[in-house]
Protein backbone atom coordinates (compact mmCIF):
# COMPACT_ATOMS: atom_id res chain seq x y z
CA UNK A 1 0.00 0.00 0.00
CA UNK A 2 1.37 3.39 -0.76
CA UNK A 3 2.29 5.68 2.16
CA UNK A 4 1.27 8.69 2.23
CA UNK A 5 4.44 10.70 1.84
CA UNK A 6 4.25 9.40 -1.74
CA UNK A 7 1.02 10.71 -2.48
CA UNK A 8 0.92 14.02 -3.90
CA UNK A 9 0.45 17.09 -2.21
CA UNK A 10 -0.49 20.05 -4.19
CA UNK A 11 -2.31 20.42 -7.13
CA UNK A 12 1.14 20.69 -9.26
CA UNK A 13 2.07 17.64 -7.30
CA UNK A 14 -1.09 15.85 -8.66
CA UNK A 15 -1.21 16.81 -12.35
CA UNK A 16 2.40 16.00 -13.04
CA UNK A 17 1.64 12.34 -10.85
CA UNK A 18 -1.22 11.56 -12.78
CA UNK A 19 0.34 11.79 -16.51
CA UNK A 20 3.86 10.79 -15.15
CA UNK A 21 3.81 7.63 -17.45
CA UNK A 22 2.33 9.44 -20.56
CA UNK A 23 4.91 12.01 -20.46
CA UNK A 24 7.50 9.63 -20.38
CA UNK A 25 6.02 7.69 -23.32
CA UNK A 26 5.78 11.04 -24.94
CA UNK A 27 9.39 11.72 -24.00
CA UNK A 28 10.60 8.67 -25.26
CA UNK A 29 8.56 8.55 -28.89
CA UNK A 30 9.76 12.42 -29.08
CA UNK A 31 13.49 11.18 -28.76
CA UNK A 32 13.54 8.18 -30.91
CA UNK A 33 11.74 10.33 -33.35
CA UNK A 34 14.56 13.01 -33.39
CA UNK A 35 17.09 9.94 -33.85
CA UNK A 36 14.95 8.98 -36.34
CA UNK A 37 14.85 12.15 -38.11
CA UNK A 38 18.78 12.49 -37.75
CA UNK A 39 19.81 8.95 -39.11
CA UNK A 40 17.90 9.90 -42.55
CA UNK A 41 19.85 12.83 -43.17
CA UNK A 42 23.01 11.48 -43.77
CA UNK A 43 21.22 8.89 -46.74
CA UNK A 44 19.51 12.51 -47.89
CA UNK A 45 22.90 14.27 -48.29
CA UNK A 46 24.16 11.66 -50.20
CA UNK A 47 22.05 11.58 -52.51
CA UNK A 48 21.47 14.46 -54.93
CA UNK A 49 18.38 12.92 -56.82
CA UNK A 50 16.90 13.13 -53.06
CA UNK A 51 17.65 17.03 -52.32
CA UNK A 52 16.39 17.81 -55.99
CA UNK A 53 13.42 16.10 -55.63
CA UNK A 54 12.71 18.62 -52.10
CA UNK A 55 13.87 21.28 -54.32
CA UNK A 56 11.07 20.55 -56.72
CA UNK A 57 7.99 21.09 -54.26
CA UNK A 58 5.59 23.50 -55.56
CA UNK A 59 5.62 27.12 -53.54
CA UNK A 60 2.01 26.77 -51.79
CA UNK A 61 3.54 22.80 -50.77
CA UNK A 62 6.77 24.38 -49.14
CA UNK A 63 4.76 26.84 -47.14
CA UNK A 64 3.20 24.20 -45.22
CA UNK A 65 6.87 22.28 -44.99
CA UNK A 66 8.85 25.49 -44.43
CA UNK A 67 12.12 26.84 -46.17
CA UNK A 68 13.20 23.70 -48.70
CA UNK A 69 16.30 25.49 -49.33
CA UNK A 70 17.77 24.62 -46.49
CA UNK A 71 18.06 21.33 -46.94
CA UNK A 72 21.81 21.10 -47.76
CA UNK A 73 22.09 21.34 -43.66
CA UNK A 74 21.28 19.16 -41.28
CA UNK A 75 19.99 22.26 -39.08
CA UNK A 76 17.73 23.00 -41.83
CA UNK A 77 16.72 19.44 -42.34
CA UNK A 78 15.34 19.50 -38.78
CA UNK A 79 13.69 22.94 -39.44
CA UNK A 80 11.64 21.31 -41.89
CA UNK A 81 11.15 17.88 -41.00
CA UNK A 82 10.89 18.73 -37.02
CA UNK A 83 10.92 22.07 -35.84
CA UNK A 84 8.27 23.23 -38.42
CA UNK A 85 5.13 20.97 -37.85
CA UNK A 86 5.85 17.96 -36.19
CA UNK A 87 7.31 18.77 -32.66
CA UNK A 88 5.02 21.73 -31.99
CA UNK A 89 2.01 19.80 -32.78
CA UNK A 90 3.37 16.20 -30.55
CA UNK A 91 4.42 18.93 -28.16
CA UNK A 92 1.08 20.48 -28.17
CA UNK A 93 -0.60 17.42 -27.90
CA UNK A 94 0.80 17.08 -24.04
CA UNK A 95 0.31 20.75 -22.80
CA UNK A 96 -3.38 20.85 -24.18
CA UNK A 97 -3.83 17.53 -22.66
CA UNK A 98 -2.84 19.33 -19.01
CA UNK A 99 -4.36 22.43 -19.61
CA UNK A 100 -7.81 20.58 -20.34
CA UNK A 101 -7.70 18.48 -17.58
CA UNK A 102 -6.71 21.38 -15.09
CA UNK A 103 -10.29 23.05 -15.00
CA UNK A 104 -12.39 21.23 -17.29
CA UNK A 105 -11.45 17.44 -16.51
CA UNK A 106 -11.64 18.26 -13.36
CA UNK A 107 -14.79 18.84 -13.18
CA UNK A 108 -15.93 16.27 -16.00
CA UNK A 109 -14.41 13.69 -13.47
CA UNK A 110 -16.50 15.43 -10.52
CA UNK A 111 -13.44 15.96 -8.22
CA UNK A 112 -12.91 20.11 -9.23
CA UNK A 113 -15.51 20.69 -6.35
CA UNK A 114 -13.64 18.29 -4.07
CA UNK A 115 -10.32 19.56 -4.79
CA UNK A 116 -11.74 23.50 -4.26
CA UNK A 117 -13.64 22.97 -0.99
CA UNK A 118 -10.12 22.04 0.31
CA UNK A 119 -8.06 25.22 1.58
CA UNK A 120 -7.45 25.40 -2.08
CA UNK A 121 -8.51 29.26 -3.70
CA UNK A 122 -9.51 29.06 -7.06
CA UNK A 123 -6.54 30.81 -8.10
CA UNK A 124 -4.33 28.91 -6.65
CA UNK A 125 -5.41 25.95 -8.60
CA UNK A 126 -4.98 27.78 -11.73
CA UNK A 127 -1.69 28.86 -10.94
CA UNK A 128 -0.11 25.69 -10.04
CA UNK A 129 -2.54 23.74 -12.85
CA UNK A 130 -0.56 26.20 -15.32
CA UNK A 131 3.00 25.56 -13.69
CA UNK A 132 2.72 22.22 -14.76
CA UNK A 133 1.74 22.89 -17.83
CA UNK A 134 4.75 24.73 -18.58
CA UNK A 135 7.05 21.85 -16.29
CA UNK A 136 5.71 19.12 -18.91
CA UNK A 137 6.82 21.39 -22.12
CA UNK A 138 10.16 21.76 -20.31
CA UNK A 139 10.46 18.01 -19.97
CA UNK A 140 10.19 17.69 -23.69
CA UNK A 141 12.06 20.65 -24.32
CA UNK A 142 14.98 19.14 -22.83
CA UNK A 143 14.07 15.77 -24.12
CA UNK A 144 14.05 17.33 -27.50
CA UNK A 145 17.77 18.79 -26.62
CA UNK A 146 18.86 15.24 -25.64
CA UNK A 147 17.72 14.12 -28.77
CA UNK A 148 19.79 16.38 -30.83
CA UNK A 149 22.56 15.73 -29.03
CA UNK A 150 22.57 12.11 -28.86
CA UNK A 151 21.83 12.67 -33.26
CA UNK A 152 24.48 14.74 -33.42
CA UNK A 153 27.04 12.33 -31.76
CA UNK A 154 26.08 9.34 -33.45
CA UNK A 155 25.66 10.75 -37.18
CA UNK A 156 27.77 13.61 -36.97
CA UNK A 157 25.29 16.23 -38.01
CA UNK A 158 26.90 18.92 -36.51
CA UNK A 159 23.73 20.98 -35.16
CA UNK A 160 25.03 24.21 -33.42
CA UNK A 161 23.75 22.89 -29.48
CA UNK A 162 23.32 26.48 -28.79
CA UNK A 163 20.73 26.86 -31.27
CA UNK A 164 19.10 23.92 -30.38
CA UNK A 165 18.54 24.66 -27.14
CA UNK A 166 17.20 28.55 -28.28
CA UNK A 167 14.55 26.13 -30.58
CA UNK A 168 13.62 23.67 -27.99
CA UNK A 169 13.23 26.93 -25.57
CA UNK A 170 10.96 28.52 -28.60
CA UNK A 171 9.10 25.36 -28.73
CA UNK A 172 8.56 24.73 -24.82
CA UNK A 173 7.04 28.17 -24.47
CA UNK A 174 4.94 27.68 -27.73
CA UNK A 175 3.38 24.61 -26.38
CA UNK A 176 3.12 26.34 -23.07
CA UNK A 177 1.14 29.02 -24.77
CA UNK A 178 -1.02 26.47 -26.21
CA UNK A 179 -1.62 25.07 -22.87
CA UNK A 180 -2.89 28.07 -21.43
CA UNK A 181 -5.21 28.58 -24.37
CA UNK A 182 -7.24 25.25 -23.22
CA UNK A 183 -6.69 26.54 -20.00
CA UNK A 184 -8.31 29.35 -19.97
CA UNK A 185 -11.25 28.34 -22.09
CA UNK A 186 -11.69 25.83 -20.09
CA UNK A 187 -11.39 28.36 -17.02
CA UNK A 188 -14.55 30.25 -18.89
CA UNK A 189 -16.51 27.71 -20.65
CA UNK A 190 -16.50 24.99 -18.00
CA UNK A 191 -17.68 22.31 -21.11
CA UNK A 192 -15.57 19.96 -22.37
CA UNK A 193 -16.01 19.62 -25.88
CA UNK A 194 -16.64 23.57 -26.04
CA UNK A 195 -13.37 24.07 -24.65
CA UNK A 196 -11.55 21.16 -26.56
CA UNK A 197 -13.20 22.52 -30.11
CA UNK A 198 -12.28 26.49 -29.08
CA UNK A 199 -8.74 25.14 -28.30
CA UNK A 200 -8.42 23.27 -31.54
CA UNK A 201 -9.30 26.29 -33.72
CA UNK A 202 -7.24 28.32 -31.76
CA UNK A 203 -4.03 26.40 -32.62
CA UNK A 204 -5.00 25.16 -35.92
CA UNK A 205 -6.17 28.92 -36.65
CA UNK A 206 -3.21 30.37 -35.83
CA UNK A 207 -0.89 27.13 -37.62
CA UNK A 208 -2.64 28.00 -40.85
CA UNK A 209 -2.09 31.84 -40.16
CA UNK A 210 0.91 31.77 -40.22
CA UNK A 211 1.83 28.63 -43.08
CA UNK A 212 -0.25 30.78 -45.71
CA UNK A 213 0.41 34.82 -44.63
CA UNK A 214 3.01 34.32 -47.38
CA UNK A 215 0.57 33.55 -50.38
CA UNK A 216 -2.83 35.48 -48.83
CA UNK A 217 -2.89 39.28 -48.18
CA UNK A 218 -5.52 38.86 -45.74
CA UNK A 219 -3.80 36.12 -43.50
CA UNK A 220 -0.46 37.90 -43.82
CA UNK A 221 -2.16 40.89 -42.25
CA UNK A 222 -3.18 38.68 -39.75
CA UNK A 223 0.17 36.88 -39.35
CA UNK A 224 0.96 39.38 -36.04
CA UNK A 225 -2.00 37.26 -33.99
CA UNK A 226 -0.30 34.11 -34.83
CA UNK A 227 1.20 32.54 -31.85
CA UNK A 228 3.31 30.22 -34.43
CA UNK A 229 4.78 33.21 -36.26
CA UNK A 230 6.14 34.07 -33.09
CA UNK A 231 7.76 30.83 -32.47
CA UNK A 232 9.11 30.15 -35.71
CA UNK A 233 9.87 33.00 -38.07
CA UNK A 234 13.33 33.38 -37.21
CA UNK A 235 14.15 29.55 -37.50
CA UNK A 236 15.66 28.96 -34.52
CA UNK A 237 17.61 25.86 -35.08
CA UNK A 238 18.97 28.08 -38.04
CA UNK A 239 19.54 31.18 -36.45
CA UNK A 240 18.58 31.05 -32.91
CA UNK A 241 15.70 32.97 -30.98
CA UNK A 242 14.32 36.69 -31.81
CA UNK A 243 13.46 37.83 -28.26
CA UNK A 244 11.45 40.47 -29.34
CA UNK A 245 9.05 37.56 -30.18
CA UNK A 246 9.98 35.29 -27.00
CA UNK A 247 8.89 38.76 -25.13
CA UNK A 248 5.34 38.02 -27.01
CA UNK A 249 5.16 34.59 -26.19
CA UNK A 250 5.61 35.39 -22.96
CA UNK A 251 3.45 38.23 -22.44
CA UNK A 252 0.60 35.94 -24.27
CA UNK A 253 1.35 33.31 -21.63
CA UNK A 254 1.15 35.81 -18.55
CA UNK A 255 -2.06 37.20 -20.79
CA UNK A 256 -4.01 33.77 -20.64
CA UNK A 257 -3.36 32.71 -17.10
CA UNK A 258 -4.48 36.11 -15.97
CA UNK A 259 -7.46 35.70 -17.91
CA UNK A 260 -7.71 32.02 -16.64
CA UNK A 261 -7.83 33.00 -13.40
CA UNK A 262 -10.70 35.89 -13.83
CA UNK A 263 -12.65 33.53 -15.95
CA UNK A 264 -12.77 30.18 -12.90
CA UNK A 265 -13.26 32.99 -10.10
CA UNK A 266 -16.59 34.10 -12.26
CA UNK A 267 -17.89 31.45 -12.79
CA UNK A 268 -20.40 29.61 -10.18
CA UNK A 269 -19.13 26.02 -9.61
CA UNK A 270 -20.89 25.31 -6.49
CA UNK A 271 -17.92 26.00 -3.73
CA UNK A 272 -16.29 29.55 -2.10
CA UNK A 273 -13.53 30.62 -3.61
Amino acid sequence: MRSARTLPTTIFDKALYERRRSLLAWGVAIYVLILYVGGFYPVLAENEGLLQMFENVPASLRLLVGDITTLSSAAGFFDVELFNFFLPFLFAIVTIGQGLAVVVGEERNGTLDILLANPVSRTRHVLEGAAAIAAEACFLALVGVAGIASANALFDLAIDMRHALEAAFGLALLATVLGYGALAAGAWLGEYHRTLGVTLLFTLGSYFIYAYANVSEALERLEPFSVFHYYQSNHPILNGLDWGHVAVLVGVAIALVVLSIVGINRRDLGVAS
